[in-house]
């Protein structure tokens, strides 16, 4: 019973410790005078690789995830789509001539 005990009290001391913990902290960034930096959203989880539309929409693509995710709005309040799910490991993405282009780890 005491075992019992002991993992309980360690897998609640570890579900307090990580529940409280922030998503993400933007770390410490020297950057030249003039320049800025800030989080556009904490809705793309594993955020890898980018691309910037066209008309503006910034597509994001997750390893992890297997996700494709198009951030409208980031001039202003963005608005986060997953536009593909569901795909092997997809590692980077690329906006020409009104396509959207995206590699998995075995095709394009």
């Amino acid at each position: 019973m005491s075992k019992f005990l002991c993992t309980l009290a360690i897998s609640i001391a570890f579900l307090i410790t990580f529940s409280s913990t922030p998503a993400f902290q933007m770390p410490d960034i020297d950057l030249p005078e003039g320049f800025s930096i800030k989080v556009l959203t904490d809705q793309v989880p594993g955020a890898r690789s980018m691309a910037l539309g066209d008309k503006g929409t910034l597509f994001v693509s997750t390893m992890r995830e297997g996700k494709v995710y198009a951030v409208s709005g980031i001039d202003s309040e963005p608005e986060v789509l997953t536009i593909a799910s569901g795909l092997y490991m997809p590692n980077g993405v690329a906006f020409k001539d009104g396509d959207l282009y995206v590699a998995e780890i075995h095709r394009v």
